[in-house]
């Protein structure tokens, strides 16, 4: 390259030799790689050299000028003033060179850039894309080798489009921790390896360095400026790329999950909205609202064969997908066990019984109030399993029914007791949920179980129907700015006045 650049302005010395003949000196020469390239006059050979002069460019002497002369005028001063004018014109010639070689490759690397962006939409297959960039890459750079890694819960992937690298998981989980990295022969890595240099860019994806990143080595040469650019706009693609996968298959993964969960909705509400059975001389009312799509709260009415009605109400501990799934499983559990034995505190022994295993193992349990109402005796019979709110409005006054066993999957035998209260005309049985009681207002305040008494003696003599929507309308209103935190369900017993 440097003789063509003194080859080109051959003309520029042969004015410096002009201007030198005419102080009288016998010759004048360009002297590169050992021997003269150009002597003025041609026709004068240089045996004896009485001064030279290098001409340095970029630090590195590339050739010398020469002058034959037996005069004493001449000035060792002029003559390297005269190479030092010469080496900046072909410092000059050089850096041009050079900058016109950066924009073209600039250039190519811009419609390479372009043509990825254009085409990242059409690509389907996300490995035939980093093969593609990878060959565009080592093109664009001048390069021999390059790679993409991508991290796995089984290791490090490699994807090699150019060459081979032989780097061990190691050393590339030691490169992976720079956010970038440039080496070259002196570095132990190369050394190793055996390469030139080396050129690492992450690959990263909301601001975390998932996917290791793209190298490239054995640049002819030093990487410049634009190299790196070109590799990090590159990554940066890649990293789209990798971000609209990872959104695609969270927008799959969401969608099957409302699917799912819609299912499991209609599922419950078509559970929670079974026609309640028609009973002489009563009025049976229930209602749920979750605090999530579904809900971990349940209600259960059954007209058993001896036309007594069984009355249940549950709470799983927690929200949402898994107390839900225990919800459905603990009312068929108690539904079964209400079926086969007309005592309320048997039926909690038995659901304790079928589901103890299941709730240790996920570390759950579940309060369940069991009521069997008999229309003939007006008998009704009853057993809690720690829950409540549990309300009964008789003689003119509400009491609260309290549980005296612990709920169901805490210890493997229940001891739970049945109890006995005669239901006189207009007397009412409330079981409801936590999430009653525990509702907060803006000032931290809980509803608490007084006012859910006061609020059923104070309006004892409404509907079944209509005691059930002024309970959840006032509670509504009192945490009215506050989100429902917990799954609200109630159900009525009253006997008609």
């Amino acid at each position: 390259m440097h003789m063509n650049m003194l080859l080109q302005n051959i003309p520029a010395f042969e004015t410096i030799a002009t201007a030198w003949l005419k102080t009288g000196i016998q010759a004048f020469g360009l002297w590169v790689d050992s021997r003269y390239q150009q002597v003025w006059p041609p026709s004068n050979t240089i045996t004896t050299v009485a001064f030279r002069a290098p001409l340095v460019v970029n630090g590195q002497a590339i050739g010398e000028l020469h002058i034959a002369s037996d005069r004493q005028n001449c000035s060792q001063e002029r003559l390297d003033a005269d190479a030092g004018l010469l080496a900046a014109l072909l410092q000059y010639e050089h850096n041009v060179h050079l900058l016109t070689d950066e924009l073209i490759d600039c250039q190519d690397q811009l419609v390479t850039l372009y043509d990825i962006w254009t085409s990242m939409g059409q690509h389907g297959d996300l490995t035939a894309l980093m093969q593609s960039l990878m060959r565009e890459v080592v093109r664009l750079t001048k390069t021999s080798n390059a790679w993409i890694s991508f991290a796995s819960g089984l290791g490090v992937q490699h994807i090699i489009t150019h060459g081979f690298v032989p780097i061990s998981e190691q050393m590339l989980r030691s490169i992976q921790t720079n956010q970038f990295a440039l080496f070259t022969k002196h570095d132990p890595i190369c050394q190793h390896l055996d390469i030139v240099n080396l050129l690492w860019m992450p690959i990263t994806i909301r601001s975390v360095i998932i996917a290791g990143g793209l190298g490239i080595c054995n640049k002819t040469g030093e990487f410049s400026a634009t190299d790196i650019k070109f590799v990090q706009a590159i990554c940066e693609h890649i990293s789209l790329q990798l971000e609209q996968q990872m959104l695609y298959q969270e927008s799959l993964a969401k969608a099957q999950m409302e699917s799912e969960l819609a299912l499991a909705q209609r599922v419950q509400q078509r559970l929670l909205s079974t026609p309640l059975p028609s009973v002489a001389d009563i009025q049976l009312t229930a209602h749920a609202k979750p605090a999530r799509i579904i809900g971990g709260d349940f209600y259960d009415v059954l007209q058993r064969p001896d036309g007594s009605v069984a009355i249940m109400v549950g709470d799983v501990v927690g929200k949402g997908v898994a107390a839900a799934l225990l919800m459905m499983l603990s009312r068929t559990a108690l539904r079964n066990a209400a079926l086969a034995t007309h005592d309320p505190a048997a039926i909690l022994e038995r659901t304790n019984m079928d589901l103890y295993d299941d709730l240790t193992t996920v570390g759950v349990f579940i309060t369940v109030f069991v009521a069997i109402y008999h229309p003939k005796t007006h008998m009704l019979w009853y057993a809690n399993a720690g829950h409540a709110p549990v309300l009964i409005f008789r003689n003119q006054q509400t009491q609260l029914l309290e549980a005296d066993c612990p709920p169901i999957g805490v210890l493997p035998q229940l001891c739970a007791g049945s109890h006995a209260q005669i239901m006189n005309p207009g007397d009412i049985l409330i079981g409801a949920t936590d999430g009653f009681n525990e509702t907060h207002n803006q000032y931290q305040e809980m509803f608490g179980y007084q006012r859910l008494c006061q609020l059923l003696t104070q309006h004892h003599e409404l509907s079944a129907t209509a005691l059930c929507n002024l309970f959840f309308q006032q509670v509504e209103a009192f945490g009215n700015s506050c989100v429902q935190e917990d799954d609200r369900t109630m159900i009525i017993l009253k006997t008609n006045p």
